[in-house]
């Protein structure tokens, strides 16, 4: 459920009385980027993270952003205790502002700065979810994929196809290789071997992807850090998802194909688990 009070050009306002210009610049254009964080025990976990891949991102599309990670703390704060979020996320959007101009950009600061909290049990949600049903498709996204903007059509089709062919998540390919899914990270497991898809412009760095990995490491799991195919992923053990929202969820079935007997592998247990100890510690 969303929070009644959200956070608009830097006021706190009853969520139905949040309104934006029609020529702010990530209406018109997607030109903005945006984070999510999870919450777990009323608190932002993975902000530091959260905060560098969104310089990152404002960086890569000469966004300023007029806030800083203190007062960006802050306000994650206030709208958790505005309204008492104890598990859920957290969403920010910065765009780069109002422009009466087409496409050219204007020189501006004054970014448009827009966040709200959502509560469930992530927790819940993690440990009860059964294994996915996905899809792969053919890459169609701008080449800019490590950064996280809102031009995020591409992603949506896919996610909508997948649902329309009874799926829950679509994996973009390029030429038979494994990008990464429309709004998730992709890890297999092959004869007690991680393996970790290639961080590169290919992909967005997924904070949830270096947990797993940081994770793997202290659980001495031999660790390879590649660029898998098709064909690796469906001759897979296990295959799991990782994102902000999902956490680690096992993968049943790829392209009508069964991975793992269609349940939660061991290996995905242990890093859901381990997962799960880190977003609670």
């Amino acid at each position: 459920m969303i929070g009644d009070i959200v956070y608009l050009g830097g006021e706190l306002l009853e969520k139905n009385k949040a309104f934006i210009s029609p020529f702010d610049r990530g209406f018109q254009y997607g030109d903005s980027v945006y984070e999510v964080v999870p919450i777990v025990g009323g608190l932002p976990r993975s902000f530091d993270a959260a905060w560098r891949r969104l310089t990152f991102s404002a960086a890569s599309l000469s966004i300023n952003i007029n806030l800083s990670k203190k007062s960006l703390a802050h306000i994650f704060a206030e709208l958790i205790q505005l309204n008492n979020v104890g598990s859920g996320y957290v969403y920010l959007q910065i765009s780069r502002g109002i422009s009466e101009l087409r496409h050219k950009v204007e020189d501006s600061n004054a970014n448009t700065i827009f966040i709200y909290t959502n509560s469930h049990d992530l927790i819940k949600k993690i440990k009860s979810r059964k294994p996915l049903n996905v899809i792969t498709c053919e890459e169609s996204r701008w080449s800019g994929r490590e950064i996280k903007c809102t031009n995020l059509i591409p992603n949506v089709l896919a996610k909508e196809m997948a649902y329309l062919e009874g799926a829950d998540e679509a994996i973009f390919v390029s030429y038979g290789q494994v990008n990464e899914g429309a709004s998730s990270s992709v890890f297999l497991v092959k004869n007690g071997i991680l393996y970790s898809r290639t961080s590169d412009s290919d992909v967005l760095n997924g904070i949830r992807s270096d947990l797993i990995n940081e994770i793997a490491g202290c659980l001495k799991y031999k660790i390879v850090d590649c660029v898998f195919s098709v064909d690796d992923l469906l001759m897979a053990d296990e295959i799991f998802l990782t994102s902000a929202t999902l956490g680690v969820a096992a993968v049943g079935k790829v392209d009508n194909v069964i991975i793992n007997g269609g349940i939660i592998g061991p290996h995905t247990k242990i890093f859901r688990n381990e997962l799960i100890d880190r977003l609670s510690r």
